[in-house]
């Protein structure tokens, strides 16, 4: 079975993708890659469960450190996430936290820069 946060997942990127085409617009994801992951996602349902985190939970633990994340950003980390799954450690805020900071290094590094100006400011 399809855990809720796979389905959102997939169903984000192909309303992306038919919203794109019925606007004759640029989409971040390509209609053959959400059919690939579709196709991963119903072959394999019954060979790993995953835990139920979601885009939203993604983008609120971004906002607590500080960095914005749109929509397709967070389903990357998701997707890094379930790429690199470690059963022993499980998926926890911290590896959520930690996979938000490899996915955009670049994100955090200009929150350290806002931050270091604020402090900055106050000397």
């Amino acid at each position: 079975m399809l855990t809720d946060s796979q389905f959102k997942q997939v169903f984000f990127q192909a309303k992306m993708v038919i919203t794109a085409m019925i606007n004759d617009e640029p989409c971040d994801f390509k209609a053959e890659d959400v059919l690939k992951t579709l196709d991963n996602l119903v072959s394999n349902q019954n060979n790993y469960l995953l835990e139920p985190w979601d885009v939203d939970d993604v983008i609120y633990r971004a906002q607590e450190l500080g960095i914005t994340l749109t929509q397709s950003e967070a389903c990357a980390v998701l997707e890094n996430i379930d790429n690199h799954y470690d059963a022993n450690n499980g998926i926890n805020w911290d590896v959520i936290d930690c996979t938000i900071e490899a996915v955009y290094p670049d994100k955090l590094k200009e929150r350290t820069t806002i931050l270091d100006e604020i402090i900055e400011s106050f000397s």
